[in-house]
Parts: C-alpha cells; structure tokens; sequence
C-alpha cells in the first residue's frame, strides 16, 4: 500500500512503507512509468527513489493528484506489467585488503567480505546525488556499514562503496562519506548521449574481479554507452 502525502506547494510524496525489499522497488518503478505515461497535463516531473516517488505538478491541487495517483496505483498489474531488467556484469577493481576499520565494523576477513560481494545481484534502486550516481539495494545486513562520520573530501571516479544499507558507484571525483571497496573503471554518464546513462532503475548489477593490467585497459579506453551496453549488459 501507498501513502500520498503533501511535499511542497506543488508537489506530493508517495511513500511505501517498510524497508527496501524487491517486490517494493518494482511497484515504484512500475508506479512511476503508469505516472509518466498517463498523458495526464497535471504531471510535470517525477523522482522515484527506493521506497518513494516525488510527483510535481500544476494547474491543480493536492486533493485532485492524490486521487489520480491513487487510481493509477490501483490499476497497476504486477503479474503482466514489467519494469525493464537489464543485467549487467560490471568490472570491479579490487585491493588485496580492505580498510582495517571496514574489517572491524563487519568482522569479517577480506577474502571472505569479496567473495560474498562478488556472488551478489544488486538492483538499481536511485539515481541521484551527482549525475549518474548508482544507488545499488541488495546488500546483505550483516554487509551494512554505518557512514564515515567524517567525508572524505575526493573520492575518486569509478569508487565502488557502501555506507549504511546500500552499495553505490560515484561517477566522478567528489567529496564522499561510505567506504570505498573498488573501482569501476568505467563511465557511467556520457552527456554527449541523449540519454546520458544507459544504467536505468530497475536494471540488475553484478561485480566481476579484474586485474590491475584489465584495469587500466578499461580506464583509458574512450567508452560510449553503446559500447558499454554491447560489453557488460548481458540480458
């Protein structure tokens, strides 16, 4: 069940309630497409996150939105309506140890926390905080981690990291606060594409180990989004 409250003046909140689990992420991706393709005048933008969507809107009011996203709600059909799953294998460069405090808070050796993460599915559940930046569910609870009480003030481009309940890929440098675990040294934004990313909501992700040679191969490679897709998306 959904909860559409008020945001803004011109905006509402529909909120899931519960953690973020899959079935969840679905009915928001879903949610968000049946806004999207309504037609409807009233909706200018949408911002869909894990268990939220902002909706925007004019030339109407909040008593008049919630009840056309209410009625779009119910006539969502999870059994044939499907959100699109692409799967991707994405190149993740890795140290051979991790940060002793990462290994501290998971108590966990080094071997052990890599071998679970590269056995793992994650979803893309965002996108936000820079351009491009992948917000990945899927990360067991005995993985979360809390954030770095102080940010870092450059993360590198590509870092792979967790912080809290969530994993996420940075795609540029800039100032971070979760715990780098590798790289990707691949780009994630191409803004001389129409689409800027060829990583949408809903896509799958899983990390594949690559050497330190593969590594800087991937890097100074000139990549399109196209040529991505071709290489890593494999469903």
């Amino acid at each position: 069940m959904i909860s559409v409250i008020p945001y803004s003046k011109k905006a509402v909140l529909i909120q899931w309630d519960g953690p973020i689990r899959k079935n969840t992420l679905s009915e928001v991706n879903l949610l968000n497409q049946k806004i999207q393709g309504s037609g409807m005048e009233i909706f200018t933008e949408t911002i869909p996150a894990f268990t939220s969507i902002t909706v925007c809107y004019n030339n109407s009011n909040f008593a008049e939105v919630k009840l056309e996203i209410e009625k779009l709600y119910r006539q969502l059909d999870l059994t044939n309506e499907v959100v699109e799953k692409r799967k991707w294998k994405l190149p993740l460069y890795i140290n051979e140890t991790l940060e002793e405090s990462i290994l501290h808070l998971l108590n966990t050796t080094s071997q052990d926390f890599y071998e679970e993460l590269l056995s793992l599915t994650f979803t893309i559940g965002m996108k936000g905080f820079l351009p491009g930046f992948i917000y990945l569910a899927g990360l067991p609870e005995h993985l979360h981690i809390p954030r770095k009480s102080t940010p870092d003030r450059s993360v590198s481009k590509g870092s792979v990291a967790i912080g809290g309940s969530q994993c996420g890929i940075y795609p540029k440098n800039s100032p971070g606060g979760w715990h780098i675990i590798g790289n990707c040294p691949i780009p994630l934004v191409d803004y001389n594409d129409e689409n800027l990313s060829c990583f949408q909501v809903g896509n799958e992700i899983q990390f594949q180990s690559i050497d330190e040679h593969e590594f800087k191969a991937y890097s100074n490679n000139e990549w399109s989004m196209k040529m991505i897709t071709k290489k890593f998306c494999y469903e």
